[in-house]
């Protein structure tokens, strides 16, 4: 095939009249008799008249090409690719659910695979983390403990027997503080585990308290702050690569899919948290009574002020749904009894 254009030399904004002959996916390009360059690869065509070649230049073509002339010139995945970069519907809504398909497989597979890479990652990285995020909550959240001096240490020295009857590298240090956040408990990565000043008063009973620490030794020895971290971080870096960090709003829809995501995956955490809890209250001698007391005091406390309070409403009330971070108290307390 034989066209008229103009030829630009390698970074060259300079043209010159001249004709190209393209054959076999190879060109020559000729200015009057004088050939200046004889079977070049063609690297591609874009918008049917620019002719790239592999030696740097370019020749755009006086005419475009018609669809014809582009599937004779070009090699097979050359017209592929000029096939996907055209615009269709039709084509726009099948590379949609793919791309679909493709992130919702990863994040399956993060799923199945997080306690995997959790066990392949060096305890000091992961006691790194939990120590950064816990001295991060100092700066605002956490406060130092206003319970008597006697009290906590009689507490630390119970939850001793508790964490000592779990089974990880470094026992998880137990911290006692005064908190916004209410009757609650943290197991950071790797520990350390802390207890809010409203919990002790909420619970009072130190077997109830130890109960909730042998939860989040649970934590602390399946791993688990490490395998959520694994999971935010891998479909965090899944929808940055597929939505990038330019539209705002594509960010905003991306992060809520991400809560989503972690918030399915600490209701499973939770659970077993639980059911592992039993294995270590009994080691340590505790009644798993303890800890279903424990449970139905810190529901009842959590549905203040709902509609029809009390114990048995409330617990109709915090069925489980997907933003439930925790099984509902009705669940809990049923599979916990029948263990």
């Amino acid at each position: 095939m034989h066209m008229k254009g103009e030829y630009f030399e390698g970074r060259s904004s300079r043209s010159h009249a001249a004709w190209i002959s393209i054959d076999n996916g190879r060109a020559s390009v000729f200015q009057d008799e004088r050939c200046i360059c004889e079977h070049v690869p063609v690297t591609s065509i874009r918008n049917g008249r620019n002719v790239y070649l592999e030696n740097d230049c370019l020749f755009v073509l006086g005419e475009r090409l018609t669809g014809r002339q582009l599937d004779s010139l070009e090699t097979a995945f050359q017209g592929a690719l000029r096939r996907l970069e055209s615009f269709s519907f039709r084509k726009a809504v099948v590379l949609s659910v793919i791309l679909l398909a493709v992130l919702f497989g990863l994040r399956f597979l993060l799923h199945s695979l997080s306690s995997t890479i959790a066990d392949a990652i060096p305890v000091e990285w992961e006691q790194r983390i939990g120590t950064s995020a816990y001295e991060s909550l100092l700066s605002g959240v956490l406060e130092p403990s206003e319970l008597p001096d006697a009290r906590k240490e009689r507490l630390t020295l119970g939850a001793g027997a508790v964490i000592d009857a779990g089974d990880y590298p470094v026992a998880p240090a137990l911290k006692f503080h005064k908190s916004g956040i209410g009757a609650n408990a943290i197991a950071f990565p790797g520990g350390p585990i802390v207890i809010t000043d409203d919990l002790v008063e909420l619970l009072q009973s130190d077997e109830r308290i130890l109960s909730v620490i042998a939860h989040e030794a649970a934590h602390v020895q399946e791993r688990h702050g490490l395998q959520h971290v694994i999971e935010i971080i891998g479909v965090a870096a899944i929808a940055s690569v597929w939505f990038g960090a330019d539209d705002s709003l594509v960010e905003e829809a991306s992060a809520i899919a991400i809560n989503l995501w972690s918030f399915r995956k600490s209701r499973d955490l939770e659970k077993e948290a639980d059911l592992v809890a039993l294995d270590i209250m009994e080691k340590a001698g505790l009644q798993k009574a303890h800890f279903i007391e424990a449970l139905e005091l810190l529901i009842e406390d959590a549905c203040k002020g709902m509609v029809g309070s009390g114990l048995e409403s409330c617990l109709e009330e915090t069925e489980s749904g997907w933003l439930s971070t925790h099984p509902s108290g009705a669940e809990r307390i049923e599979y916990l009894k029948n263990d």
